[in-house]
């Protein structure tokens, strides 16, 4: 897996993402999987279901020669934004692209499936109190409150290759 800060020069997006926007950053990643099937040998033995549901539901081990191994290539394009009143950094995903799945439809829903997974699964537990982790490294001075930079555009911004941040720090 690789992230890139903006601008992109280590990642290169395919066409349907497009170039790297500003204030974003690149994904580039590789998931490889081996799935097994059992053979029509195997599925012809086996007992004709129950009248009733089962308790447990019935196993089936492939061979290990049966089993078919891929790799799909995903890139991702994501940024970042200050939300709420605790100061939470949290990440974004704008779009998901599998290179070259087949067929479209396929891949269109796929990318969808994995959009969800990413948002719903993983990024909404990726969120850093900034106010919390600032407060405890600021935790000697008395006084000390921390507010998000309105006036400034883009901030949080991801540029330069770096994560920018701008707080304000008043100690009263």
């Amino acid at each position: 897996m690789q992230i890139d800060l903006h601008p992109a020069d280590v990642v290169t997006l395919p066409p349907e993402l497009g170039s790297l926007p500003d204030l974003r950053a690149a994904v580039r990643g590789r998931a490889c999987v081996g799935l097994g099937c059992p053979d029509a040998g195997m599925l012809a033995g086996l007992p004709p279901p129950p009248a009733e549901r089962p308790a447990a539901p019935t196993v089936l081990h492939p061979a290990d020669d049966a089993t078919t191994c891929f790799c799909l290539e995903f890139f991702a394009v994501a940024g970042v934004a200050i939300t709420g009143p605790q100061l939470q950094v949290t990440a974004t995903l704008d779009k998901v692209e599998i290179v070259d799945l087949a067929p479209a439809g396929l891949e269109s829903i796929v990318e969808c499936a994995l959009q969800v997974l990413i948002v719903v699964g993983l990024l909404s537990r990726l969120r850093v109190a900034v106010g919390t982790l600032l407060l405890d490294l600021l935790a000697q001075l008395p006084g000390v409150v921390l507010s998000g930079t309105a006036e400034v555009p883009n901030d949080p911004a991801i540029e330069d290759d770096r994560f920018k941040l701008l707080l304000n720090i008043e100690v009263q």
